[in-house]
Formats: C-alpha cells, structure tokens, sequence
C-alpha cells in the first residue's frame, strides 16, 4: 500500500472515528479535520440569556457533520443542578422525533439523496429549550 493511499485511509478513520449516540443509531459524535472555512455557519443570540451558539454543517457524501459552538455552556446527559449553562441538544431531521445528543459534535449519517431540514435546538438539564437558542438549516444531498 503506497504512502498516500495509507495516509487517506488513515485521514478517513480518523475523521469518522467516534461513539455512537442512543437514539437512531444515525447521529455519531465527530472530530472535525478539515479546513473549517468550508463549513456553513449561522450564529444565533439569546436575548433571555447571555448564551450564543454558532452552529457550523459540512456535507460531505450523504452525510451531513454538524459541530455547535456554545461559549460557557458544558454538555452534559444529568445534572441535579437547573441551570441554562448546562444541557444538551436536540436534533430533528425532516421533522421527525427528536433525539437528544450530548456532545457539540456530530454527524447525520446516511441521509437520502435530496433536501432535508434539520433543527438543532440547546436544552438546559430540565430538557427544556433554552429560548433563542435554535437553528434550522436545509441540506441538499446530491
């Protein structure tokens, strides 16, 4: 195997390497390797809070990388504590039940080809969504 056949293949694992996320089975934490000057980014503002999320996406295949930026916030399945500075997030993808994703990145595998919305929206630890802080986006797979 030459070197740069080894290299992609390493690159690939890499890039798709991570845990799975109860639920569908569809949605996979990711570590994002590429130039992120590729990624679409939406940012959105809290006015009850002083929370912001930027919300970056990549499609690449029929997969769909998602990553969200939320400064001060921590991710986290259960906390004994109510607060907006800790949660979670729910993802829907063409308006379907939504699962909760506790981590700030994540890929939406295996989507057919066509146009899809998908809904990120960042809960506190009541599983309640924190007002402002919901991005809608569509996606296009080829």
């Amino acid at each position: 195997m030459s070197k740069k056949r080894l290299f992609i293949f390493a690159l690939a694992l890499c890039f798709l390497s991570g845990c799975q996320v109860q639920g569908s089975g569809k949605i996979q934490k990711v570590t994002i390797e590429k130039d992120p000057s590729i990624f679409k980014a939406v940012g959105v503002t809290s006015p009850a809070t002083s929370l912001s999320m930027t919300v970056r996406h990549m499609i690449s295949n029929n997969n769909v990388f998602v990553e969200c930026y939320v400064p001060e916030f921590e991710f986290t399945e259960e906390s004994s504590q109510n607060t907006q500075k800790k949660g979670h997030l729910r993802i829907s993808v063409d308006h379907q039940k939504p699962y909760p994703v506790y981590k700030a990145a994540f890929i939406v595998k295996d989507l057919p080809r066509g146009k899809h919305h998908i809904d990120v929206t960042l809960v506190d630890t009541k599983g309640e969504a924190i007002k402002g802080l919901n991005e809608e986006f569509m996606v296009t797979i080829p």
